[in-house]
């Protein structure tokens, strides 16, 4: 299975299905459920931007697991444009039947990464 590292609180926030759009610098054919992975670190200059945008989504900062499994989405498609309110280009994966689950701590990888062991990390 696929497996997309992302920082916190990004990760976490489209975990529960609160973010549809993942920012990248670039394209992917990648489609199908991909495991939702929390980088060891955080974004606090993000973390600000959203108490604007949405602070109601937001957990507090100590609340936020690092470097680990935090859930799965079905990754639909990659844009160039969106009307996401979390769209900032210039590509866009599109989100979208996600689930958060217990935390699984884990390595995280550049880009997509396979993950390797079988385990059910969310029923």
């Amino acid at each position: 299975m696929k497996a997309l590292s992302i920082r916190q609180p990004w990760a976490d926030l489209i975990a529960r299905g609160i973010k549809d759009v993942e920012n990248r610098t670039w394209s992917t054919k990648v489609r199908g459920i991909i495991l939702i992975h929390a980088g060891k670190r955080f974004d606090h200059e993000g973390y600000e931007w959203i108490q604007g945008f949405r602070p109601a989504a937001l957990k507090p900062k100590d609340e936020y697991d690092l470097g680990g499994f935090v859930g799965y989405a079905v990754l639909s498609d990659c844009v160039t444009q969106s009307e996401s309110g979390w769209f900032f280009g210039p590509y866009g994966y599109v989100f979208g039947m996600a689930r958060s689950c217990e935390f699984y701590p884990c390595r995280g990888q550049r880009r997509f990464f396979e993950v390797d062991v079988v385990v059910q990390i969310c029923p």
